[in-house]
């Protein structure tokens, strides 16, 4: 229900402003000279950020991330200094045509039949009702328990009178991409009385990375935010040159230089970090690991609510109690690596060949997916390099 409702609800609340955006004219290529802007045209998130030009329509309102009165102080003074910006010198997201966005295809479908926004729910306050019982903490039978309540019942009056009703309209919601499950045999070296190796199956969950970063790419709500060609940025004499995003960083513009003229690249991140799950007895464990791309300001990417940084999978957590202590961990890096490689394969022809992808701001391009970063702490970051 959180990726379901919430990032249908996020496309429905930009949906307005973003289908005026998207009836613009096509944007203009870019200019193989360097440009002078102002602070003022560009997007800035801890200082400094880059207009992408890209976007259609008018210039969008930029939001600012402050957590302290230095920063915000540290602004002020930035924004007195011009910035240059040097776009990369050939062309770079190429559109190749126009498509249909998701959420239009949506609307679109609402609208034939007759059905409201907020369908199958009846309008905007039980939207909210149904999003916060299946996302809070309450069980199946306290969710019913509240719905049969007298007060419920009369005055709030929903059109699900209990959980099985709310559960059969959340199943109405868009579908997100579906997981994957798979089984992964290892065989140990400890044995049997028989004299057998033992054996233990590894179940891993995930999802398909490409379809995710399509649905990143095309996430009607992050229009406005998406970046499709790195850039360099430098202080008014060019004596500095400031490093914010993922599309001002050296990476991007010598990748960019091995591929097809036109084409762009989403720039893959990677996160994960095992979780304990049980904290005063057992030892359960989860091992979620994220996906998200580049093209999204990081002021974006780590909130939540914009469902720019997306479930990925689960990683085994097993004890691989098959093997003697003495292998246990070399056999676990291996099978972190085994998995990793199943998880990612769709990425390898992807990111060599290019796939045509529709964007946030309706046009088609032809997109790299290409791994860039791996998020992680200490000990995992050492697990990635092994």
């Amino acid at each position: 229900m959180q990726e379901r409702s919430g990032c249908y609800l996020a496309y429905f609340e930009a949906n307005n402003e973003a289908a005026k955006n998207r009836s613009a004219s096509p944007p203009p290529s870019a200019s193989a000279q360097p440009t002078k802007r102002t602070n003022e045209d560009l997007h800035t998130d801890h200082g400094f950020s880059v207009q992408d030009h890209y976007s259609p329509g008018p210039s969008p309102k930029r939001t600012r991330f402050r957590t302290t009165v230095e920063e915000e102080e540290e602004e002020e003074e930035d924004d007195e200094d011009d910035l240059v910006i040097e776009e990369y010198p050939k062309k770079v997201a190429t559109p190749l045509a126009r498509g249909v966005l998701s959420f239009d295809e949506l609307r679109s479908a609402q609208q034939r039949i007759g059905a409201k926004p907020w369908s199958p729910f009846e309008d905007h306050e039980e939207w909210e009702l149904a999003e916060w019982l299946a996302l809070s903490s309450l069980s199946q039978t306290e969710i019913d328990n509240y719905l049969k309540l007298k007060i419920t019942r009369d005055r709030t009056t929903p059109s699900f009178k209990n959980n099985r009703s709310l559960q059969s309209k959340l199943d109405q919601l868009p579908k997100c991409t579906p997981f994957t499950y798979t089984s992964i045999k290892v065989t140990g070296d400890i044995k049997d009385e028989n004299g057998v190796p033992l054996e233990e199956d590894i179940e891993l969950w995930y999802r398909d990375p490409l379809e995710l970063i399509r649905e990143i790419m095309g996430n009607a709500a992050l229009a406005e935010e998406m970046r499709y060609e790195p850039v360099k940025v430098f202080n008014k004499s060019r004596s500095e040159r400031y490093y914010d995003e993922m599309w001002t960083a050296d990476w991007w513009w010598l990748t960019q230089g091995k591929l097809k003229k036109g084409a762009t690249i989403a720039p893959v991140i990677l996160s994960s970090d095992k979780t304990k799950l049980s904290v005063f007895s057992g030892d359960k464990v989860a091992w979620p690991i994220y996906i998200t791309i580049g093209n999204v300001p990081k002021g974006i990417r780590r909130r939540p609510s914009k469902y720019a940084t997306l479930l990925l999978g689960y990683l085994p957590t097993s004890k691989l109690e098959c093997f003697t202590p003495a292998r246990r961990s070399k056999e676990g890096y291996k099978l972190f690596h085994q998995c990793m490689a199943r998880i990612l394969e769709p990425l390898k022809a992807a990111g060599l060949e290019g796939v045509r992808m529709l964007c946030a701001d309706g046009n088609i391009r032809l997109v790299h997916p290409i791994l860039s970063a791996y998020v992680a702490d200490h000990p995992e970051q050492c697990l990635v390099a092994c």
